[in-house]
């Protein structure tokens, strides 16, 4: 590839960044959500292109326009239906829902239009030479539609009453609704804007290249990274972020022969932006992560027991039974153990990662290494991953210690992309397995090691939240600012809950790869890293319990559910984005909070713990209060800092 190639396929790509971009800032600025499923309108769009021109024979352009306009209808009906109902839940339980939607979408594309590769025509064929290379008429329809669009947005918020009421929500949506504007009009209209710039680019990229759903798995953080070039506050800077990441991608690619090079120029320039740049909206910097009545408990708390004890029992009978049970419990283990690295993470210290694809493929790739490259033991190289895979989770855990749970969460993201598309890449061969010991070396002896394991997991973790570090970790969680005042330490927490969290995810990484023997690296891409929270928040964050509900409802069931065993179907994505809405708008707290006994009255302290974890005792305690409250999990009326002896 010349230098002039890599610049033209750069402003192509990057003009189909920028019109996200520009989407997802003009949502963010109108309605105060990040919309991590935008990727998802150009995804729907590319795919509805494709199936109208090459299964039902349309032409390009009526099967462009029709697919536009289906997909600017989604947009409204999905704002309408599930984005408004949360106009007053948490910043990022809207961040969650936005995950849940791409989930959906995904899962139904799939369902509809198959799992195989698909192309499409171009809407424009032939080229010509620019700089001496050769340029299609295609690519730069992409660079000429982008531009048009944002300059007729502008003069669409500069010069009709729509775009002043628009203006005005951007600036104070309270205000504007005191003033007579209708702010849910307003809201609707500019998500149906945003659906319809997310549409035009997916279907202006589909004819370039061979894509499947994974394909845009770029644009969602391609799109939200160029969002952040602008502060999401200003579309000319997210159309010019489009741009330069669009560039710096296929520069990369160029400048060297390493794979996935460019993934790792992306993470770079969005982890930079993130950590040097100090000004952003309030939405985007705040720590709350907190749900609200999910823990007050339910009347059905033992028939829920029962129910999902009987469910367990079942799979580990037919486990025992028979090799495919055995594989697709250990397969669901596996998921259990990454939740639960959710749960540490964000659970407990209201850290929002999406890294944890990342840290699971450390687990895979470190012990093929070790045991491949190295011929270390497997106990050995074992003890050595969750060893790397703890220093990995620490890592992600200083680089996120500026950064807001959302930022985080974006940051982590990247990081995901950039090592499944370049670390995990580097020297790999796709047929490399690393060999079984002989106590692992059937599907039921791996089941067995894994329950081992996730039960064990389960009981230190259990201990862990009872001790003192994990009354920290809480506060950390619901109070930061306060638990800093009274002198825990903030930033070790969160450094030992991402190196935990890495610890987990780097043995399911282990189990998942002897499970499957040939991993290859897009499986423990973004995809995988979205599905893990998707399924954990389902089950519920802030208890141990919940990551023992998502991964049996979306891996074991669809097996029961299936015709054949050989059947693919995207039954748990569509389940799972479908439960994630569903949770978050009725149950915050997840489907665990079923489990709870309901707690009506206060009951005495029953605990009071020492804190001396700054190395001196301060004369601080921190207390576990006894009673539940109707503001959500375990929040500071539970978690109480004394001095002094007085609360």
């Amino acid at each position: 590839m010349s230098f002039e190639t890599a610049l033209i396929n750069g402003i192509a790509v990057g003009s189909v960044s920028a019109l996200l971009a520009v989407g997802i800032s003009q949502i963010f600025m109108v309605t105060g959500v990040l919309n991590f499923a935008h990727a998802g309108f150009a995804m729907v769009a590319a795919y509805l292109y494709s199936w109208f021109t090459t299964e039902q024979g349309w032409s390009a352009t009526g099967a462009a326009a029709v697919a536009i306009l289906l997909v600017t209808l989604l947009g409204a009906l999905l704002e309408g239906l599930v984005l408004r109902r949360l106009h007053s839940a948490p910043f990022t339980s809207k961040v969650i829902v936005t995950l849940g939607l791409l989930v959906l979408m995904q899962g139904m594309v799939l369902q509809i239009f198959g799992f195989n590769p698909r192309r499409a025509p171009l809407l424009i064929s032939g080229g010509v030479d620019i700089l001496g290379t050769r340029a299609s008429w295609q690519q730069l329809a992409i660079l000429a539609v982008a531009i048009v669009l944002i300059a007729g947005l502008l003069l669409f918020l500069r010069g009709t009453r729509l775009g002043l009421a628009t203006r005005a929500c951007a600036q104070d949506r309270d205000t504007a609704d005191l003033l007579g504007i209708r702010t849910g009009v307003v809201s609707r209209l500019n998500w149906t804007i945003g659906a319809f710039l997310a549409a035009v680019a997916g279907v202006l990229i589909a004819p370039l290249a061979i894509f499947t759903t994974d394909s845009f798995s770029i644009y969602i953080v391609t799109g939200i990274g160029a969002a952040l070039f602008g502060g999401l506050v200003g579309l000319a800077g997210a159309f010019a972020g489009g741009l330069v990441l669009g560039v710096v991608q296929n520069l990369a690619i160029f400048g060297s022969e390493q794979p996935g090079i460019w993934a790792l120029a992306i993470f770079v320039a969005i982890a930079g932006l993130l950590v040097i740049r100090r000004r952003w909206p309030r939405e985007l910097v705040s720590e709350a992560i907190g749900t609200s009545g999910g823990w007050r408990g339910s009347p059905a708390w033992l028939p829920a027991r029962v129910l999902l004890g009987a469910a367990w029992a079942l799979l580990i009978v037919n486990a025992l039974r028979t090799n495919f049970w055995s594989y697709t419990a250990s397969l669901v283990l596996v998921y259990v153990l990454l939740g639960l690295s959710v749960v540490v993470g964000a659970g407990w210290t209201g850290q929002l990662s999406l890294g944890q694809g990342a840290l699971m493929g450390v687990g895979v790739f470190g012990m093929l290494a070790l045991r491949n490259d190295f011929d270390l033991p497997f106990v050995p190289a074992l003890l050595a991953v969750l060893i790397l895979g703890a220093l990995a989770g620490a890592l992600l855990g200083l680089l996120s210690l500026r950064l807001s749970p959302t930022q985080i969460a974006i940051v982590t993201l990247a990081a995901t992309m950039a090592a499944s598309e370049w670390l995990f890449v580097k020297g790999l061969a796709a047929s490399e397995f690393a060999s079984l010991p002989g106590f692992l070396n059937s599907d039921r002896k791996l089941f067995a090691g894994l329950a081992v394991v996730v039960v064990a997991a389960t009981l230190l973790l259990r201990r862990l939240s009872d001790s003192h570090w994990g009354l920290s970790f809480h506060a950390v969680r619901d109070a930061p600012d306060m638990a800093a005042h009274f002198e825990v330490p903030v930033r070790s927490c969160r450094l030992w809950a991402f190196a935990l969290s890495g610890l987990l995810a780097a043995a399911a990484g282990v189990g998942y790869g002897m499970l499957v023997s040939v991993v290859p690296p897009f499986a423990v891409g973004v995809p995988m890293s979205i599905n893990v929270l998707v399924f954990t928040v389902v089950g519920g964050m802030s208890s141990l319990l919940g990551p023992f509900i998502g991964p049996l409802l979306f891996i074991a069931v669809p097996q029961v559910l299936k015709a054949s065993q050989t059947t693919v179907t995207a039954f748990p994505q569509i389940a799972g984005g479908l439960l994630v809405l569903v949770v978050l708008m009725a149950r915050p707290d997840g489907l665990g909070s079923f489990l709870r006994r309901p707690r009506t009255a206060p009951t005495p302290v029953r605990e009071t713990t020492p804190l001396a974890l700054s190395g001196r005792n301060t004369g601080v305690r921190l207390t576990r209060a006894g009673a539940f409250n109707g503001n959500g999990h375990r929040p500071v009326s539970e978690l109480v800092l004394e001095e002094g002896g007085t609360r």
